[in-house]
């Protein structure tokens, strides 16, 4: 997990200069250096061996108590959104996120094997990687686990281990999946 950087940087800066930065062209100014920490720390791990690395982004600070704590009675009706959330600050916030997904769109081209998720071309959808006989590697008296029974020597490019089970890269494509898919339900909008 490579995340949260710049957090620091970024609510001390609008703690002590937002009412003289309120359209935050000054604080944007950031931005790129904390992406460039961020991409250096994602390099860093990829460079000690990791082969899966969640990088999130920055959270709709607009949202976030300390911040409707400060402001928040001190500011101005336009200045909220629906969620009576600060849209400036998860502006700000939605500034940064889609910097670190350019970023990370750049590692990915460097690091193929590493950050992009499986694409169902070229995984066989069918058979089981565990397992032997018939027509999808699958028979129900000799299971993965019996003697004699073998398994593929490539499990990610299979989405079925055993017949009945998930392979882990089927497992981790679903949760990738289902992460993005409930993250972009929950998030703040404005």
């Amino acid at each position: 997990m490579v995340g949260e950087i710049g957090g620091n940087d970024y609510n001390y800066t609008f703690l002590q200069y937002f009412d003289e930065a309120r359209d935050t062209l000054r604080i944007q100014d950031l931005v790129p250096l904390v992406v460039a920490k961020i991409k250096h720390a994602v390099e860093k791990v990829i460079s000690f061996g990791a082969r899966t690395i969640v990088v999130p982004g920055n959270f709709p600070m607009g949202c976030l108590p300390i911040y409707l704590t400060k402001f928040g009675l001190e500011s101005e009706v336009d200045e909220f959104d629906q969620n009576h959330c600060i849209w400036l600050l998860n502006s700000f916030a939605t500034f940064h996120n889609d910097h670190l997904k350019k970023a990370i769109a750049k590692l990915q081209e460097e690091y193929p094997h590493l950050l992009k998720l499986g694409e169902p071309k070229g995984f066989e959808l069918h058979k089981a990687c565990c397992g032997v006989g018939w027509l999808y590697n699958f028979n129900q008296t000799r299971m993965c686990g019996f003697p004699g029974v073998t398994t593929c020597p490539d499990p990610e490019r299979y989405i079925s281990w055993d017949g009945i089970h998930l392979t882990q890269e089927a497992y981790r494509m679903t949760v990738d999946w289902l992460q993005a898919d409930l993250f972009w339900k929950l998030r703040c909008h404005h």
